[in-house]
């Protein structure tokens, strides 16, 4: 996260990188459309995607019984072995809109495991 705002005051500054756990990617779904499409978290879906020419920008819907709905906007670069995205991911609350800026990169890490 590098940045967050309420209505659009920013709160606070940059935090430190999360690594989440690494996925491992098998041969169907090396392609950009199916490796981006894939969220992580199973009450997001992607609503819009174009990955092409090393170019790719997505936009994903959010929710969950708990939380209102949050839309994540995605744009970066990639290539086989390397993806960098910025992001917003925005909601709104009682009619305030809450945002977070963030920077998402990912990187090959080599053959996935044997099963």
């Amino acid at each position: 996260m590098e940045s967050s705002s309420t209505d659009g005051k920013k709160q606070h500054q940059q935090t430190a990188p999360i690594y989440p756990p690494s996925r491992c990617v098998k041969g169907g779904e090396t392609a950009p459309m199916v490796f981006f499409s894939h969220p992580e978290d199973p009450d997001c879906k992607t609503v819009s995607l174009k990955a092409e020419k090393g170019k790719i920008r997505l936009t994903r819907l959010c929710q969950s019984a708990s939380n209102p709905m949050a839309t994540i906007e995605a744009k970066g670069h990639y290539d086989p072995h390397h993806y960098s995205m910025t992001f917003l991911m925005w909601n709104m609350f009682d009619g305030v809109k809450i945002a977070v800026k963030g920077h998402i990169t990912g990187s090959y890490q080599g053959l996935c495991p044997s099963q």
